[in-house]
């Protein structure tokens, strides 16, 4: 069983379409169909059918989503209302821009930010692996809250707020920030929408204006050849003021920065080697220490396998937490449809890519169809209430082992410095452990929404988060 459930980082995240046969989508759209349509024969004897213990309050409220959603560390992950005071420092929305850039409407835009881009940039495979990577707090929380749930506000509102002009410093840096944010969203969705050309520039603009996410980007493509031809002193160059300021930050970026102008400034074929031979203990240091605790989060980097096993054990996971909730609720899906499904695809030691698509799929199903149908239940007997709190606490837990597991392959393969490993099915398993964090999210608020209308008090539970996956520097290096 995989060891990331120590480690977390921010996120993620994304839900897209499965690739797959032709064959196979064939074959899931009959169980689709059975599922749905026993569905819609649900029990109409439902109310007649209850017991004398049963509690309605069909109409009443509780205090379930306040004590729920008092749980900070989930909410930094599921949470996606930021302060409102940022919005005062801030450009206003700008959806004009917004649809110019994309060449699409707005509606067309909410439509391609609900999918997942193939992944094909080594150094962005999700959004999330730059949230550390501002200098303001303002577009800090801003594009947390636009990672958390992708929207065409907080997207507009990037627009206008870099193209601000003013001599303020603290105005230049937000602008600079958004600028970097906004060509960012346009990298990673620019395989279905996104304008490539367009993020490249805006990068480029932002890394000239010292942006600190921007810079080592920059410098990451000049080292590795992303796009261009390696040059390690170009490369020195753009990343430098990223390295210098990283030795004031904390948090994992900060540490994948170190290590990158590390390996650029100390390589052989480094024209300035000489300069930076004091850092050489430094540097094997880092990279023992970065290569062991990625290791331990992970595994093997080359080996698709080993975080298809992981997405295949989380995805049975969840299917459990739905059953269970169906179960308790009697919500009027069709269980046993789902269960013989499942059954057949969660008892294989080692399942191929299909298998784990096939199970992604027609869980997915599921929960949409039990989220739907709990909203038609109005009270739940009293013996098995507590039972609710149960499910509750292990949905929390299951929403951190998805955020950082997410995270954790991000930093892994950034740090890795090997483009190759996304092959297909690399990217497509990517696609989908992007897409678990959204599913946790909304299977934990479906249970909240359900406890909220209905007779179910919930009490906080004790999942935690921590920000990064990587353990402190003990000191700083330099």
């Amino acid at each position: 069983m995989y060891k990331i459930g120590k480690f977390i980082i921010p996120l993620v995240i994304f839900v897209s379409p499965i690739e797959a046969s032709a064959g196979l989508f064939d074959d899931l759209k009959a169980i689709k169909n059975k599922i749905e349509g026993a569905t819609n024969n649900k029990n109409n004897n439902n109310d007649a059918s209850k017991s004398e213990s049963t509690v309605s309050s069909p109409s009443t409220s509780n205090n379930a989503s306040t004590i729920a959603n008092s749980n900070k560390f989930i909410n930094f992950i599921c949470d996606s209302s930021p302060k409102s005071s940022i919005y005062n420092k801030l450009g206003k929305p700008d959806m004009a821009l917004v649809t110019k850039d994309f060449n699409k409407n707005e509606s067309q835009i909410r439509d391609m930010l609900k999918l997942s881009s193939k992944v094909n940039l080594p150094y962005l495979t999700t959004l999330d692996q730059y949230v550390q990577a501002f200098n303001s707090e303002e577009v800090t929380e801003l594009f947390g809250n636009f990672v958390r749930s992708p929207n065409t506000r907080d997207l507009s509102i990037m627009a206008s707020t870099m193209n601000s002009q003013s001599f303020d410093k603290k105005k230049k840096i937000i602008a600079a920030d958004a600028r970097f944010a906004y060509g960012l969203v346009h990298l990673f969705f620019h395989n279905v929408g996104g304008n490539k050309a367009l993020g490249d520039k805006l990068i480029k603009e932002a890394a000239k204006k010292d942006q600190y996410g921007a810079r080592f980007i920059e410098g990451l493509r000049w080292a590795r050849g992303y796009g261009r031809s390696a040059n390690l002193k170009n490369a020195a160059s753009w990343m430098r003021p990223a390295y210098e300021l990283s030795a004031k930050r904390d948090g994992d970026l900060a540490q994948i920065i170190e290590n990158e102008f590390f390996n650029i400034v100390l390589n052989p074929n480094y024209v300035n080697r000489d300069m930076y031979v004091d850092l050489i203990q430094a540097a094997e240091e880092q990279r023992q220490s970065l290569e062991q605790q990625l290791s331990q989060s992970s595994g093997s980097t080359s080996d698709a396998a080993l975080f298809r096993s992981q997405v295949y054990d989380l995805t049975i996971t969840r299917g459990q937490l739905l059953i269970d909730l169906a179960d308790i609720t009697n919500a009027g899906v069709n269980i046993e449809k789902y269960k013989a499904v499942f059954a057949e695809l969660s008892n294989q030691a080692n399942p191929s890519i299909t298998t784990v698509t096939e199970l992604l799929v027609v869980t997915d199903n599921f929960q949409n169809m039990l989220v739907t149908q709990l909203k038609n239940v109005e009270s739940l007997e009293s013996d098995v209430m507590p039972k609710v709190q149960t499910l509750f606490t292990r949905t929390e837990n299951y929403v951190e082992a998805t955020y950082s597991m997410g995270l954790t392959y991000s930093f892994v393969f950034l740090s890795s410095g090997n483009g190759d490993i996304l092959n297909n099915e690399s990217i497509k398993l990517f696609a989908e452990i992007g897409g678990m964090r959204v599913n946790a999210c909304n299977l934990r608020q479906g249970i909240i929404d359900f406890s909220s209308r209905t007779n179910v008090e919930l009490k906080p539970t004790n999942a935690t988060v921590n920000a990064n996956i990587l353990a402190p520097r003990k000191k700083k290096s330099r």
